[in-house]
């Protein structure tokens, strides 16, 4: 279930903006900029990792405090309605 969340949000995010402009977003962003840049240098932090450049808390996406929350918000619960579960 993890795997396909990952799939997905990758996919979608990499749509919208392009997963290039992720790190440097994450290494922007007030909440996340510090924690980004410890496991980007090598670091640990608990329940965060790093995978294909978007940072997870856990199995939740961290997501960018900006309009671009909305948007994934927004394309999320359509691609849920969407599911055939």
């Amino acid at each position: 279930m993890f795997t396909r969340w990952v799939t997905m949000i990758s996919t979608m995010c990499a749509q919208m903006i392009g997963s290039d402009a992720f790190q440097e977003l994450y290494s922007n962003d007030s909440s996340f900029d510090q924690i980004y840049v410890e496991l980007t240098g090598g670091g640990k932090r608990d329940n965060f990792i790093i995978i294909n450049d978007y940072l997870f808390c856990g199995l939740q996406l961290c997501i960018l405090g900006c309009t671009l929350r909305e948007h994934i918000i927004w394309l999320l619960l359509d691609y849920v309605a969407n599911l055939d579960i």
